[in-house]
C-alpha cells in the first residue's frame, strides 16, 4: 500500500508543472520585449490574449486528461477484484 506521501509531489518534481512555468515565463517575457520595442497597444493585448487562452486551455486539459487515466485506473481495478 501506498502512503500519501508517496504520491504527492512538490511542483518542481511535476513536469506538467514545469512545463507550464517555461510556458507562463516565456510569454510574459515576450509581452515585455514588445513593451519595451514600443509595439501598438493592439498587439500587445492580443499576445496577452492568446497567452492566456493556451494558459487556460493547457490546464484544462491536463485536468480532463487526469480525470480520464484515474477513470481508466479505477475501472481497470474494479475489473481485477471482480475477476480474483
Amino acid at each position: 500500500m501506498t502512503s500519501l506521501s508517496d504520491i504527492v509531489q512538490t511542483p518542481m518534481q511535476s513536469k506538467k508543472f514545469i512545463a507550464f512555468f517555461l510556458c507562463l515565463l516565456l510569454s510574459r517575457i515576450g509581452i515585455v520585449v514588445m513593451v519595451k520595442a514600443d509595439s501598438s497597444d493592439m498587439v500587445i493585448i492580443s499576445a496577452l490574449l492568446c497567452a492566456t487562452f493556451v494558459d487556460v486551455g493547457y490546464i484544462l486539459g491536463q485536468a480532463a486528461l487526469d480525470i480520464y487515466v484515474r477513470g481508466i485506473a479505477r475501472a481497470r481495478g474494479e475489473k481485477a477484484e471482480t475477476e480474483a
